[in-house]
């Protein structure tokens, strides 16, 4: 895959496969629920996410996620339920071990990180303003077992 060239700062991004550090199976708290997320390793351009919340034997959060590349720049596609609203997120910074996706005009969240912290810990935050608030959700995860 190419590099691609971010134009709304002119930085130069790079590969997908630089988020390799995400593929895997990991889990944390989030309040009184557990977050699941489960990621490809990246393959063909692509890479595929799939994530859960679970509040005792109850699902009360899904989504489903794409990475890949389009026009040119590398980006996320985040939907919500199986036939939910499909949003795209674009890479904005890229290095070793963290990402950074952004969507401005999203209602919420606007930005989405990962960041690898140390080999077997996985952490992700989504933020944004919401109703005029500035707010900010974070999940820190470890990897697990994929079984």
């Amino acid at each position: 895959m190419a590099l691609y060239l971010n134009t709304s700062t002119g930085a130069l991004g790079a590969e997908i496969d630089k988020l390799t550090f995400m593929a895997g199976c990991w889990a944390g708290p989030f309040g009184d629920q557990v977050n699941q997320e489960m990621w490809m390793r990246p393959a063909a351009g692509t890479m595929m996410g799939l994530a859960r919340n679970l509040k005792g034997d109850r699902t009360t959060f899904i989504e489903f996620t794409l990475i890949n590349e389009e026009n040119g720049v590398l980006g996320m596609t985040v939907q919500l339920k199986l036939a939910g609203e499909k949003t795209r997120f674009t890479v904005q910074r890229l290095r070793a071990g963290e990402v950074i996706f952004e969507n401005p005009v999203h209602d919420f969240p606007q930005r989405i990180l990962y960041r690898a912290q140390g080999k077997n810990r996985l952490f992700a935050r989504v933020e944004g303003v919401a109703k005029g608030k500035a707010m900010s959700e974070e999940f820190p995860m470890k990897r697990v077992s994929c079984q």
